[in-house]
């Protein structure tokens, strides 16, 4: 996930015209967010209590983080390090192993989506109908539930959200840095490196790059976090108390100081979403969600990455 609250040192350089555009633009989302908040895309709604009770189902959570871990550094290290000498370019090279490990991640996930049964919640679940289901017929009502509309609305719910996150934890910094502790401010590595990189290289370096952000990342980590252990949790635990901890455990992977309100709000609606309109909806409003946010750090890194 990359997050919009990312503070980075790219500064130093004065505002341009890109970036008082992409100030206007956070603006006028922000207000669209409230509009869609309005409309209700933010409503936990009620959830039937699940009809199955399977303790082996509830250790796929635990296991599903540990997947993740391994396919995000032992596997992308081993490509790294078997193509090494196929690939000159050192950014491409890191790139692939990279988008690698993710694409290993999403094949486990879904391989293990059918090999055990109720291992990964695809479809909505508010109408209580998830445990009826086979796992094709989960993915086909998951697919079926997305909507342009939905898909639109909370897309920018999630932007608002994230924006006044993002605000509420400058706050916390500057009151924080008033009273002398100042707490590091150190971003997302991911989002400093993209705001700081140089895009006059190879076209290919940046198309693996957005790949991996855009498409990739988004899918392996709603199949983890939404799909899996939150699922999970919430077979033995109050559905709310699943939506927070999933949350906060989506920010901490994710290594970020100054993102961690944003990244844990974030983590929480894609929760709310999944349960709303399904595991696919999810990864869509992830992926516009990414998409955005690599654009604008591509077009204002500044104001991107300072607000």
């Amino acid at each position: 996930m990359l997050s919009l609250a990312d503070v980075t040192a790219v500064a130093d350089v004065g505002l341009g015209t890109a970036d008082y555009v992409y100030l206007l633009w956070i603006g006028l989302i922000f207000l669209g967010g409230l509009w869609a908040i309005n409309q209700g895309y933010a409503h936990v709604g009620l959830e039937p209590k699940s009809r199955q009770d399977d303790s082996l189902l509830t250790g796929f959570g635990p296991l599903s983080l540990a997947i993740f871990f391994t396919c995000s550094s032992l596997i992308s290290s081993l490509i790294a390090r078997e193509t090494v000498n196929l690939i000159a370019n050192s950014d491409t090279h890191n790139f692939l192993a990279q988008l690698g490990g993710q694409v290993c991640g999403i094949f486990l996930f879904v391989g293990m989506s059918f090999a055990f049964r109720g291992s990964v919640q695809w479809s909505p679940s508010l109408e209580g109908q998830l445990q009826t289901l086979s796992p094709l017929e989960e993915i086909k009502r998951s697919w079926h539930a997305l909507n342009k509309s939905d898909w639109f609305k909370a897309f920018l719910t999630i932007c608002s959200i994230a924006i006044a996150a993002s605000l509420a934890w400058r706050v916390f910094y500057f009151f924080s840095a008033h009273n002398g502790q100042t707490l590091p401010e150190e971003p997302q590595v991911l989002v400093d490196f993209i705001a700081k990189y140089d895009w006059h290289g190879p076209w290919l370096n940046a198309i693996i790059l957005g790949v991996s952000c855009v498409v990739a990342a988004p899918v392996i980590e709603e199949l983890v976090f939404r799909g899996t252990f939150y699922p999970a949790l919430k077979r033995s635990l109050p559905r709310g108390y699943a939506i927070v901890i999933t949350g906060t455990i989506f920010a901490i992977v994710h290594g970020s100081l100054a993102a961690f309100l944003p990244l844990t709000a974030l983590g929480c609606m894609l929760c709310i979403f999944r349960d709303r309109f399904g595991l696919i909806t999810c990864m869509a409003v992830h992926a516009a969600f990414n998409f955005h946010t690599f654009v604008w750090l591509f077009l204002a890194p500044g104001a991107s990455t300072k607000f």
